[in-house]
């Protein structure tokens, strides 16, 4: 063997989801953060685009169960490759581990997530009084007011539901852009146009995105549908600033309409989470 042979690092290995999506063979979309044990210190990396957490070989887990441990304490969440993982893990062996680490901030984090995104519940008797852990690291994720939750100890500062729940990771890129407020500068620069054409783009607007959705998702809407989900999503903006009950009547019905046309969509509960989390009013 050569002497540059013998010198040659290992190669980096997988570890947290992406090694739980390549050991389970999982089919979901990789998150954009990959985790890595190397030989060497902790550093980030960004190569061809991708965004590589480098950690010393010590971090490495040695289990299926480590490595979820590991997702929940250092990697930003991702609910997809999450929803695959517990579509395919066994529940009783979930369950064993959860019970091992009854009071585990990570555990309790993954042990909220699986009840969340499954609707199956773990025959895990409720966590005795103990501090709370937010369910999304705010340094790495955009993340609701949140509510507290008895049973896991936590708290679910998600920005929506099991149905619907966008997930914004932080970058420098983003944190900058909103320290810019730019908001209060948009808002400005609206409050010099003519209402009337102010409305037709937003008009516009609303009906571009609202096809581009549909298209998205594969439906065709009937032209009277689509146009009165985008006249009550149009209402709706309009009576920001003027009472959360007017913000969530014009909001029902254009959920009301959504949901005629996708099957999947509970008015009640998207408010309830919007209107928990969120002063729409301010």
């Amino acid at each position: 063997m050569s002497v540059s042979e013998s010198t040659k690092k290992p190669p980096a290995l997988a570890i947290g989801l992406h090694w739980l999506i390549e050991e389970l063979r999982l089919e979901t979309v990789p998150p954009a953060v990959r985790s890595e044990a190397v030989r060497g210190a902790r550093k980030t990396r960004i190569v061809d685009g991708a965004i590589l957490e480098q950690y010393p070989l010590a971090y490495a887990p040695k289990d299926l169960f480590g490595h979820l441990r590991f997702a929940m304490r250092y990697e930003p969440i991702d609910l997809n490759t999450l929803a695959a993982l517990f579509d395919k893990i066994d529940h009783e062996e979930f369950e064993r581990w959860i019970k091992s680490e009854p009071v585990g901030r990570y555990a309790r984090k993954a042990w909220y997530l699986y009840e969340f995104l499954t609707g199956k519940l773990l025959d895990v008797p409720e966590v005795p009084p103990t501090e709370n852990v937010p369910l999304l690291d705010p340094a790495l994720h955009v993340t609701a007011t949140g509510v507290r939750v008895r049973r896991q100890r936590v708290i679910d500062n998600l920005l929506g539901n099991r149905d619907y729940c966008p997930m914004i990771r932080r970058t420098d890129r983003l944190n900058t852009a909103m320290q810019q407020r730019l908001g209060e500068e948009a808002k400005s620069i609206v409050e010099g146009v003519d209402p009337a054409l102010l409305a037709r783009a937003v008009h516009y607007l609303f009906t571009k995105e609202t096809t581009s959705s549909f298209a998205i998702e594969g439906e065709v809407p009937s032209t009277d549908r689509t146009m009165r989900f985008v006249a009550a999503l149009g209402r709706a903006a309009t009576a920001i600033g003027q009472g959360d009950e007017l913000v969530a009547g014009e909001l029902r019905l254009a959920l009301d309409e959504l949901g005629a046309i996708t099957g999947v969509i509970s008015p009640d509960e998207v408010l309830g989470k919007v209107f928990s989390t969120f002063c729409i009013g301010k």
